[in-house]
């Protein structure tokens, strides 16, 4: 694969999308789209949850169990420097 042109000049971006293996559709999917300060602020975003689902585990156990899952996902949107909404195409301010 390495070397070969999958782009052509009479392709739009969904055919050449399309073109591409399923691993290599979701490494674009993937790819890191957010600087560091977005990934500051989902990691004090995912903290903020954390600490509301300890909090909340006592009194509603499954509103705990949904920040708890909610917080693991947006730990890994930090971590991954990735932003589901922007990999769908929704521009956010960080």
């Amino acid at each position: 694969m390495v070397g070969v042109n999958l782009y052509s000049a009479t392709m739009n971006d969904f055919q050449f999308v399309c073109n591409l293996g399923q691993s290599q559709r979701m490494k674009l999917f993937l790819a890191p789209n957010i600087t560091r300060s977005g990934r500051i602020l989902r990691a004090v975003i995912a903290t903020a949850l954390l600490i509301g689902g300890i909090i909340a585990i006592t009194q509603l156990a499954w509103l705990g169990v949904v920040l708890f899952v909610i917080s693991a996902f947006v730990f890994f949107e930090a971590a991954r420097g990735w932003c589901v909404m922007r990999a769908c195409g929704i521009k956010t301010r960080l």
